[in-house]
């Protein structure tokens, strides 16, 4: 055997899980296809949303639980990758949010128009309705994956960068990567490959009903500060103050964005997306804003927006995006080393994915 645990993908998957299983003593390869930090995928940018608050109280206690990850990570780094800000939602997804805090015993406010207009300046309809959470917060994305990998590192993983995987096929004996130059061979694997998830696990006969969309993001200038923002209005729109090395503050609409092939692309922002987030922004604000860049960000989205942990033998299949993964990165890879491990990683039954003969499941969508 070539290693005892490959992992496809050195996103914030790949090194949760890379750097979870390293610390237990496994001997770990991570193979990725571009660079480090590329920007092909969905883990790139300098910055994303920590939040408790979500629709559906599977995802609120998943938050809760995921919280001593995060801080397993500042402590490890010796620096803080989650700076609290506070986060307002508000449409009648902050009714929802409202009502599985509830469920969770989870502290929140609750906000008129009113409130909102004079507690943040921010300019929203006169019977808009909001929530207060003041655990959100911002992470410091980019440093978050390549802390990871540079922990994983010391703890004894071998990352291999510019490596096309082509398939991987689970046997009696283990599993067999192909790559463009050959093949590896491995005790057991992890595939956490984004937006690659899907085409990946089809080459080990393995079905998962994942869409890849792409999403627009910008970077504004304003003159002044505000709290993580998500506005469920038609269309959804998101905010992220400016921290780290982000450039400005980060706005991006949310499941919006059409379907596309994550290598055909086309992967350029759009001038209507531009438009459509500048927009937003200066009307919620009262300030126009001055645009920085556009970006793009790949979403990989299961059925009910849900993450799908998928295993056959000694192969295990991860995809924890639909658009709000990056919160429970750290968890979830705890619960990729547990699957691996054949340990209960402690997850809901609905995550752990099963062929259904139809997909009647049904939740409430998920947070970005």
């Amino acid at each position: 055997m070539d290693a005892e645990i490959i992992i496809v993908g050195a996103g914030l998957m790949g090194t949760s899980a890379a750097l979870e299983l390293s610390r237990r003593g496994h001997r770990v390869m991570v193979l990725e296809q571009f660079d480090a930090g590329h920007s092909r995928g969905s883990s790139h940018g300098p910055t994303r949303i920590f939040r408790f608050s979500n629709q559906d109280p599977i995802y609120v206690e998943l938050a809760l639980e995921g919280w001593r990850d995060w801080q397993r990570l500042e402590r490890d780094l010796g620096a803080a990758v989650v700076e609290p800000t506070g986060g307002i939602d508000i449409g009648e997804g902050a009714a929802l949010c409202a009502q599985a805090l509830s469920e969770c015993g989870v502290a929140f406010e609750e906000l008129d128009a009113t409130e909102i207009s004079e507690r943040f300046d921010l300019h929203v309809a006169a019977d808009s309705y909001g929530i207060f959470q003041e655990s959100t917060g911002v992470i410091a994305a980019s440093k978050v994956v390549a802390s990871q990998a540079h922990l994983a590192s010391l703890a004894g993983a071998e990352f291999r960068y510019g490596v096309k995987v082509r398939s991987v096929s689970p046997g009696p004996n283990g599993v067999e990567v192909v790559v463009e130059d050959g093949s590896i061979t491995a005790e057991r694997a992890v595939v956490g490959a984004g937006a690659w998830t899907r085409q990946l696990a089809q080459t080990a006969k393995i079905e998962l009903p994942l869409v890849v969309t792409k999403e627009q993001v910008a970077y504004f200038s304003i003159a002044r500060d505000l709290p993580v923002i998500i506005d469920w209005n038609e269309p959804t729109h998101y905010l992220v103050p400016k921290r780290y090395e982000a450039a400005g503050i980060r706005v991006g609409l949310h499941h919006h964005g059409g379907e596309v092939d994550p290598d055909l692309g086309p992967f350029e922002p759009t001038d209507d997306g531009i438009e459509e987030v500048t927009s937003w922004l200066e009307g919620i604000s009262g300030q126009k804003p001055g645009l920085i860049a556009g970006e793009t960000c790949l979403y990989t989205n299961a059925p009910n927006e849900d993450f799908v942990f998928a295993q056959d033998g000694p192969l295990l299949v991860v995809s924890a995006c639909s658009g709000h993964g990056f919160k429970f990165g750290p968890r979830m890879g705890r619960a990729a080393a547990d699957l691996i491990e054949d340990k209960d990683p402690g997850l809901p039954a609905r995550l752990i994915w099963r062929e259904r003969p139809d997909d009647s499941t049904e939740s409430d969508p998920a947070t970005p």
